[in-house]
């Protein structure tokens, strides 16, 4: 997307009033001399509006909200009189909705929206319902002060010609200031938005939900991988803190989306205004209220079952893995965070066509095909996988290993197929950690969900050298465990009698 509206400038009519009559206001100069000064140093016109006609009690139009929505960046003219104003604070917020879609309110270190100051901004001067993250914003992004602060009277004093030259040159050092890092901005819009690919028709709409600070950069990861992929990300938008208007805001963000994404960590999580509820706790329950009306699909990333969780986390999570009312469209992940990642791009890859799987070994000309069995381990056991996979081979068992070497998605791809076609699969635990087996144990869990149409005829967790404490406490009653010393392959019998014995 390639906006014909560079820059928007958001302010108060009041703010615009001239001081003598028949002059310019403040804000209509301050329009003209930031256009002139940008179009300077990015040696071309750029396009930066405002609405002149704007009054407090006037309706957002729609051609007006489209170019919010489309505008690259944002430019407030904060003053006590703004912050007070629901229209403005109306701009604001669409802005901010528009821009998560789009990549986030950060591009690289800068922020889309640019805060300037045009009078002192006093705490008492925020409204009691003025949204927790935007009053976060407000007080904590730095800004362009136009004004400074006798030290004497301690009066603020605006940058402007009425207060004689030197705050004339002050007033314009910061229009130069501004349109550089303006212009620097909008180079990276333009260069992120000519990257990105392309919106098609297999795009997905994705919903992040709230993540605590335990699992942020997790969150952090999975935005810019789904931004990269070309998908639409939705959750960066700062939501309401009051109960009831957060309900409001959640329902009318995900009955847009396909899919939503929550992160369940170690603690609770922030509780808002109204509610014993945490914010996640809450963003689960409008979801699965949207996802039960059929479209939207939710992921929970849960943590492991030993993980050591404050005790109100412990309960929300207990009631999560007991809800037999959970609508059939919602997955709890459970284990590596690098599963949780597989997982997701199933979800968002298209539907693959209807076919009867096509085992990767071909049978031996004119001989009855052979057990297949699918041994997993990594590349670090690559020496006791050859030993274990002879060891089937020599019994009549055809073997087939995971691939180390190509492109992600295209290894991601091999494994579950391998998972649809084998008749029985080995997960070798040797020199991986307990995670990596219990990755392992959710994909073969959810083979059905790959295409897989029949149960395994064996599966079991090898348990081999070296040995350690998480071994030993290693236990599990989905598949059958076996012990391997790295050298006597007596205990790997059972396999091969139960396949041979039902071929």
């Amino acid at each position: 997307m390639n906006s014909d509206k560079d820059v928007f400038i958001s302010y108060s009519h009041i703010d615009d009033q001239p001081v003598e009559e028949g002059k310019p206001g403040w804000v209509a100069d301050f329009h003209r001399h930031l256009a002139t000064r940008l179009n300077k140093i990015r040696g071309q016109e750029c396009q930066i509006w405002r609405d002149p006609s704007l009054q407090g009690n006037d309706v957002l139009a729609p051609a007006l909200e489209g170019q919010l929505r489309d505008v690259k960046a944002l430019v407030s003219v904060l003053t006590p009189r703004y912050v007070k104003s629901a229209w403005c604070r109306r701009e604001l917020t669409t802005f901010l909705q528009a821009v998560e879609s789009r990549g986030g309110l950060q591009v690289g270190e800068q922020a889309r929206w640019f805060k300037v100051l045009k009078t002192p901004i006093e705490k008492d001067d925020l409204p009691t319902d003025f949204p927790r993250e935007i009053h976060d914003l407000v007080e904590n992004l730095v800004g362009y002060s136009f004004f400074d602060v006798d030290p004497q009277s301690r009066r603020p004093r605006e940058y402007s010609r009425e207060f004689g030259p030197q705050a004339e040159q002050l007033y314009h050092a910061k229009i130069y200031d501004l349109a550089w890092d303006l212009s620097h901005l909008l180079k990276r819009v333009e260069a992120v938005e000519a990257s990105k690919p392309a919106v098609g028709r297999e795009s997905k709409t994705v919903y992040l939900a709230t993540a605590t600070a335990d699992l942020r950069s997790e969150r952090d990861q999975i935005r810019r991988e789904l931004l990269d992929r070309g998908h639409v990300v939705l959750g960066d938008t700062p939501l309401p803190l009051v109960y009831s208007e957060l309900q409001s805001a959640l329902r009318e963000i995900l009955k847009s989306c396909d899919l939503s994404l929550h992160f369940a960590g170690s603690v609770y999580g922030l509780i808002p205004e109204g509610t014993t509820q945490s914010l996640p706790q809450i963003q689960h329950a409008i979801a699965a209220e949207i996802a039960a009306q059929g479209r939207l699909r939710r992921l929970i990333r849960l943590p492991r079952l030993d993980a050591t969780l404050e005790p109100r986390q412990a309960e929300f999570l207990r009631c999560l893995r007991e809800d037999d009312t959970a609508p059939q469209n919602t997955e709890l992940v459970e284990g590596a965070f690098e599963h949780f990642k597989e997982v997701l791009l199933d979800a968002l890859r298209p539907p693959p066509p209807l076919a009867t799987p096509q085992r990767s070994v071909p049978p031996a000309v004119g001989r009855a095909n052979p057990p297949l069995l699918y041994l997993m381990g990594d590349r670090s056991d690559m020496e006791m996988m050859d030993r274990v996979d002879d060891f089937f081979y020599e019994r009549g068992l055809e073997v087939t290993r995971p691939s180390y070497d190509g492109v992600e998605d295209d290894l991601a791809a091999a494994h579950r197929r391998r998972l649809v076609e084998c008749d029985a699969a080995l997960i070798l635990y040797g020199k991986v950690s307990r995670d990596w087996v219990d990755m392992k144990l959710m994909d073969l869990a959810q083979a059905r969900g790959y295409g897989r149409d029949r149960d395994y005829r064996a599966t079991a967790v090898c348990i081999a050298p070296p040995g350690d404490r998480s071994k030993e406490r290693f236990r599990t009653r989905t598949v059958d465990l076996l012990q391997f010393d790295g050298q006597h392959t007596d205990t790997l019998q059972s396999i091969v009698e139960k396949l041979h014995g039902n071929n």
